[in-house]
């Protein structure tokens, strides 16, 4: 291993053990700001879509997708699933970096 590679491993290693719990907990008044915005958001117009599919999703998938974020998504539900599993912080060169650590179940 070169040495650029073990100082990486090594610094990769040391921030291992500075990890720290996290749970997932985003208040009503977010998601309702989330919310407002996203209804009051003003999207490009249907034919950007339609003409030309490498910029991205169709139309009606994406207003699918933005109704079924405004109207189905129960938000609180994926969240508690979430924090079913044990999840930690971990800050690396000054980023927080989120991450997920279950031990496999064999």
């Amino acid at each position: 291993m070169n040495i650029l590679k073990q100082g990486f491993a090594n610094k990769y290693l040391a921030s291992l053990k500075m990890y720290r719990d996290f749970t997932i907990s985003v208040c009503d008044e977010e998601l309702s700001v989330l919310k407002t915005k996203l209804a009051s958001a003003k999207f490009p117009g249907k034919d950007c879509f339609e003409k030309n599919r490498d910029l991205g999703i169709s139309s009606p998938e994406f207003d699918r997708l933005i109704n079924y974020r405004l109207n189905g998504y129960d938000w609180k539900k994926h969240e508690s699933q979430l924090n079913r599993f044990h999840q930690y912080m971990l800050t690396v060169d000054g980023v927080d970096i989120h991450f997920i650590l279950e031990k496999l179940a064999i």
